[in-house]
C-alpha cells in the first residue's frame, strides 16, 4: 500500500438493541425457549384466569379474602440463560406473538408454527402485559412495591381512556383505581422504615405500620382481582366468564445483591393469583447475588461466633438460605432455560437480514489460510479447524456420530463427544467456540465479515481469535490470578517477529489432561521366567483405550497449590488460537512442552510384567509412538480416525469367535493389523491430504468370510502402509529446520516407526530384521534413507534401551524406590539390572539372539561390571529463534 492510499475501512453496523422479533426471525435456542414460555402461559391461563372472585361477594359488598384464596399458586416465572443468551428478546417476542399473533407467525403450515398458532389464539387478550420494570437503571433502594402498584394505575388508566369503559354505577369503594390509589399511599409504610424525631410520632408511624401490614396482603389481592375484573369487562363484555392475568416482566434482576433481595420481598409481598412476575436473568449469577444479599444481611444483623470455622458456616447458612428461598419463589418447573447453542446451528447462524450466503459456516470457509508444507494446492480454510469431518471420510464421519449418538457421554468434559445433535461433526474448539450466546455469536460474525479477503488473512484471523479469547477470559467465573497469568503471561506479543500475537507458554502453566476409558486388551500367552521356575510369570498385553477428550488444566509456576481447569469457552478460544499459531511456518508458541505425556494420546500401549532376581517384580508400560505434533487440530484427526477404525474392526469381528486351537496366530493377526492402522493413521495426517484416512485393502476384504483375518489380504495391507509412510517420509525429510510440524513427524519415522517392529511395543515372536524385510519388499527402489533407518540395527538397539529404561524408571516399583529415598546412584544401579533382567527374558522368549540390543558395544547381554548406561532424554526440536531463556 502506498503511502498516498488510505486503507480499506470495513462498514459500519450499530447494533440493534433487543426487540420483539417475528417467529423466522428468532435464533433456534430462543425460539425453543419462547415455545416452552408460550405453552407454560397456556396452562397458567387455563388454570388460573377464569373470572375472578376474590373480594366481589354475592351481595356485591366487599369481603376479606380468606388465606387459601390470596395466592392458589406460586406465580413467579423465571427465564434463565446466559449474557447476551436472549432472555429479553424471548420477553419481547412473547409480548408480540400474544399481542400480534399474525405479525409474529408466518408459515402456519409449519407443524411447530401451527402448534404455536393455537397456543395464541388460547392466550388472545387473556394476558395483560404491565410497563418493563428495568432494574438496572433503578436507583440502589427503590421502593419495588411502590413501582408495581403505579404501573397498575396505568393500565387502568389506559382502559379508561380505551373503548370500552366499564360502568360508573359501580360502588365508589369496589372502584379498582380507588383501591389501587389506596394500596399507593401505603406503599411507603409498607416498603420502608419511617421514623421521625419525636417519640410519640415515632410510635404512631409504628403502629400504623404494623396496621398497614396486617391488611396490605389482603387488600391487594382484592385489588389486583378487581383490576382483573375490570380489564376482562372491559375486553369481553359484562357477561363473559373469560378472566384475565396481570404479567409483570423483571428485567436485568441479576445485576445487584440489593435489587435481587429486593424482588424476593416484593413477591412476597404483592400476592395475588392474577398476578405473575415474569423475571429475566442468569441462574448462576441470581443464585450468587442471592447468597451475596443474605451475607450481607446476616453481617447486618451482627459478627459470626468466634473460631476457626466461623465464616465458613455463615457462608454456608447463606448458602441454605438462598437455595431455599430460590426454591420458594422459583421452583424448577417455573423456570425456562434457553439452551446452550448447538454446533450445526451456530455455522448456520446469519443475522435475519443477511443474505443465506453470509452464513456463519460461509464466511469461515471464504477466509484462506496459509498452507501447511506440501499442500499449497488445498490451503487451510479456517471452517477448517471449527469442522472435524472436513477431515475424516465419509464412512468414519458417520461411524463416530453413530457412536456418539448411542454413547452420550459426561457434558461436563466440554467436548464434542457429549453431543447427539445432528450436523457436522465439530472439533473439541469448534463445539466450544461455537456454544455462543446469540449477542457473542452476533459479534463473531460481524468480525468475520469485516476480515474479508486480505492480503494475509493468516494475523487477522489470529487477532481476531485473540480478541474473543480476551473477552471470553474477561466474562468468565476464573479467578484473579488465573486471569492474569493468561492475560499478562501467556497472551503476548513477540518482539522478534513484529509485535505479533504469540504464546508463552515458559515453565507450562497450561497442561492437558486426558480422559479416556479401556475399550480392548489383547493378552498374551503366559511364560514361565527366565531366572525361576516360580510362579512368577513373564507376562504382556496390548491395551486400546477409547479417548474421550481432554481438558486444559492452568497452574500458577510459582505457586504449584493454585491450579484450575479452565472453562469450557476459555478453552476452546485458547485452542483455536493455539492451533492457528502453531500452523504458521514460525510458529510463535514458546517453550511448549512437545513430549509423550502432552502430545500422546495414549490410545495404544503395551505392558509387561517381568522378574528382576532375586525376587522384585516390574511392571511397566510403553506408549505406542505418535509425533510430537502440538497442534489439537492433529491430535483430533488422530483420535478421532482411530475411534472410527476400532468401531469398525470390532463390527467386522463379531460373530467370529476365536477358535482354541488357533488363537494365537489369531491374535497374532489381530495385532498386525492394529500396527498396521496405527502406521496408516498417522501418515494420512502427515501427508498432504492432513487426514481423510481411506485404507487402500478394505477392512471387508481382511475380513471376509467372517472367519478371522485373511492372511494375503493382510500383507497387501501391510505392504501399502510402508509404501505410504516412505513417500510421506520423502516429503517431511527435506523440510526447513524451523517447520516443527515436519520435523515431529521425521522423528517419529526416524524414532518411532521402528519400536512398533520390536518386542517392547508388539510382543510376538517377531526377529528385528522382520521390519527391514517388510520395508525392502515395499519400497524396493525407493529412498534409501528410509531403508537405512529400518535396516539400522544400533540405532533400533538405542531405541529399545531408551524405551525400556524410560518405562522402568516410570514403574510403580521405582516412584516407590524415589518416594522412600533411595539415593541416586543405588537405583541407578537397580534400573541397570532391571534392563539387562528384561532383555535376557526377551531372548529367553523368542530365543533369538539378534533381538538382544548391543549394550555400548558389548554384544553379550550381560554387560561388564561398571559399565555405564548413559541417561537418553527424549529429543525436543525447537527453532533457535524461539529459543528463551526461563
Amino acid at each position: 500500500m502506498s503511502d498516498n492510499e488510505m486503507p480499506q475501512l470495513t462498514e459500519f453496523n450499530p447494533r440493534m438493541k433487543a426487540y420483539g422479533m417475528a417467529y423466522r426471525e428468532l435464533f433456534p435456542p430462543v425460539r425453543r425457549a419462547l415455545h416452552r414460555l408460550l405453552q407454560t402461559f397456556e396452562t397458567i391461563v387455563k388454570k388460573t384466569a377464569s373470572s375472578q372472585s376474590i373480594g366481589n361477594a354475592p351481595n356485591g359488598s366487599a369481603s376479606r379474602p380468606s388465606d387459601s384464596q390470596l395466592r392458589d399458586y406460586t406465580t413467579n416465572l423465571l427465564v434463565t440463560g446466559r449474557r447476551g443468551s436472549g432472555k429479553t428478546t424471548v420477553l419481547l417476542s412473547a409480548r408480540r406473538a400474544i399481542e400480534d399473533p399474525s405479525g409474529f407467525l408466518e408459515n402456519t403450515s409449519d407443524p411447530e408454527q401451527k402448534d404455536l398458532q393455537k397456543i395464541l389464539e388460547t392466550l388472545q387478550e387473556r394476558i395483560v402485559w404491565l410497563d418493563t420494570l428495568d432494574l438496572e437503571p433503578l436507583p440502589k433502594h427503590a421502593n419495588l412495591l411502590a413501582t408495581l402498584l403505579v404501573r397498575l394505575q396505568s393500565v387502568l388508566e389506559k382502559t379508561q381512556s380505551g373503548r370500552d369503559r366499564v360502568s360508573f354505577l359501580q360502588s365508589a369503594s369496589e372502584e379498582p383505581w380507588n383501591k389501587v390509589d389506596h394500596l399507593v399511599r401505603d406503599a411507603a409504610l409498607m416498603w420502608d422504615t419511617v421514623t421521625a424525631s419525636d417519640p410519640r410520632t415515632n410510635a404512631d408511624l409504628s403502629i400504623k405500620s404494623a396496621e398497614t401490614y396486617v391488611n396490605f396482603q389482603y387488600q391487594f389481592a382484592s385489588a389486583c382481582d378487581a383490576v382483573c375484573r375490570t380489564l376482562a369487562q372491559s375486553r369481553f363484555g359484562q357477561g363473559s366468564r373469560k378472566g384475565v392475568i396481570l404479567l409483570l416482566p423483571i428485567e436485568n434482576a441479576d445485576r445487584t445483591s440489593e435489587h435481587l433481595y429486593d424482588i424476593i420481598r416484593l413477591i412476597h409481598l404483592a400476592p395475588g393469583a392474577n398476578l405473575w412476575f415474569l423475571i429475566a436473568a442468569g441462574r448462576s449469577d441470581f443464585t450468587r447475588f442471592l447468597e451475596r444479599a443474605y451475607h450481607v444481611e446476616l453481617a447486618i444483623e451482627g459478627t459470626p461466633r468466634p473460631g476457626d470455622h466461623a465464616e465458613d458456616e455463615t457462608l454456608a447458612l447463606t448458602r441454605r438460605q438462598a437455595a431455599s428461598a430460590l426454591r420458594k419463589a422459583l421452583p424448577p418447573g417455573h423456570r425456562t432455560d434457553i439452551d446452550h447453542t448447538a454446533g450445526h446451528e451456530a455455522l448456520e447462524f446469519a443475522p435475519a437480514e443477511a443474505p443465506p450466503e453470509q452464513r456463519l459456516s460461509k464466511l469461515l470457509s471464504a477466509i484462506t489460510l496459509k498452507p501447511l508444507k506440501g499442500n499449497d494446492k488445498n490451503p487451510f480454510k479456517l471452517l477448517d479447524f471449527f469442522d472435524l469431518s472436513r477431515h475424516l471420510d465419509q464412512k468414519t464421519t458417520e461411524d463416530i456420530q453413530r457412536a456418539r449418538a448411542e454413547t452420550i457421554e459426561p457434558k461436563t468434559w466440554g467436548s464434542t463427544r457429549a453431543s447427539s445433535q445432528p450436523g457436522p461433526l465439530l472439533t473439541e474448539a469448534g463445539s466450544q467456540t461455537l456454544d455462543l450466546p446469540v449477542r457473542d455469536l452476533l459479534d463473531f460474525w460481524q468480525a468475520l465479515k469485516d476480515i474479508g479477503k486480505p492480503d494475509s488473512p493468516h494475523e487477522p484471523a489470529i487477532e481476531l481469535a485473540e480478541l474473543m479469547l480476551r473477552t471470553a477470559i474477561a466474562e468468565s467465573n476464573l479467578p484473579n490470578w488465573a486471569e492474569n497469568i493468561l492475560r499478562e503471561r501467556v497472551l503476548e506479543h513477540e518482539p522478534h517477529v513484529g509485535g505479533r500475537i504469540g504464546l508463552n507458554l515458559t515453565n507450562g502453566p497450561i497442561a492437558r489432561k486426558f480422559l479416556r476409558s479401556s475399550f480392548e486388551v489383547f493378552y498374551m500367552p503366559e511364560v514361565p521366567s527366565h531366572y525361576s521356575d516360580s510362579s512368577y510369570y513373564l507376562r504382556s498385553k496390548v491395551k486400546l483405550n477409547r479417548f474421550l477428550g481432554y481438558v486444559l488444566r492452568l497452574g500458577d509456576p510459582e505457586n504449584e497449590s493454585l491450579t484450575i481447569t479452565l472453562p469450557s469457552y476459555v478453552e476452546g478460544w485458547f485452542m483455536l488460537l493455539f492451533d492457528l499459531i502453531s500452523f504458521l511456518p514460525l510458529s510463535r508458541i514458546t517453550n511448549f512442552d512437545s513430549s509423550a505425556d502432552t502430545t500422546n494420546p495414549h490410545i495404544a500401549a503395551s505392558h509387561h510384567r517381568f522378574i528382576v532376581p532375586p525376587h522384585w517384580c516390574i511392571e511397566m508400560g510403553i506408549l505406542w509412538p505418535a509425533p510430537f505434533w502440538e497442534s489439537f487440530l492433529d491430535f483430533e484427526i488422530l483420535t478421532n480416525q482411530w475411534e472410527g477404525f476400532i468401531n469398525r474392526r470390532k463390527d467386522h469381528e463379531t460373530g467370529s469367535p476365536v477358535g482354541k486351537e488357533d488363537e494365537p496366530s489369531r491374535l497374532e493377526a489381530k495385532i498386525r493389523l492394529i500396527r498396521a492402522a496405527w502406521i496408516d493413521n498417522i501418515c494420512s495426517i502427515a501427508s498432504s491430504r492432513h487426514g481423510q484416512w481411506e485404507y487402500t485393502v478394505p477392512l471387508t476384504k481382511i475380513f471376509e468370510g467372517g472367519d478371522g483375518i485373511k492372511d494375503h489380504w493382510l500383507k497387501a495391507y501391510e505392504k501399502d502402509v510402508i509404501k505410504h509412510a516412505q513417500e510421506v517420509f520423502e516429503t517431511v525429510r527435506v523440510a526447513e529446520a524451523f517447520e516443527e510440524r515436519a520435523v515431529a513427524t521425521r522423528n517419529w519415522f526416524e524414532d518411532g516407526l521402528p519400536l512398533l517392529f520390536t518386542p517392547e511395543l508388539v510382543p510376538m515372536h517377531l526377529p528385528d530384521s522382520a521390519f527391514a524385510e517388510l520395508t525392502k519388499n515395499a519400497t524396493a527402489g525407493g529412498d534409501q534413507h528410509f531403508m537405512s533407518i529400518c535396516g539400522d540395527r544400533d540405532h533400533m538397539a538405542m531405541l529399545r534401551q531408551r524405551a525400556v529404561r524410560m518405562a522402568i524408571g516410570e514403574s510403580s516399583t521405582f516412584k516407590m524406590l524415589r518416594d522412600v529415598g533411595l539415593d541416586a546412584p543405588t537405583r541407578e544401579q537397580r534400573l541397570n539390572r532391571a534392563c539387562e533382567a528384561w532383555f535376557s527374558e526377551i531372548s529367553a522368549r523368542f530365543g533369538d539372539e539378534a533381538a538382544k540390543p548391543q549394550w555400548m558395544g558389548f554384544a553379550d547381554d550381560r554387560r561388564p561390571a561398571g559399565a555405564h548406561i548413559p541417561e537418553v532424554t527424549v529429543r525436543r526440536t525447537t527453532p533457535p529463534a524461539l529459543a528463551r531463556q526461563k
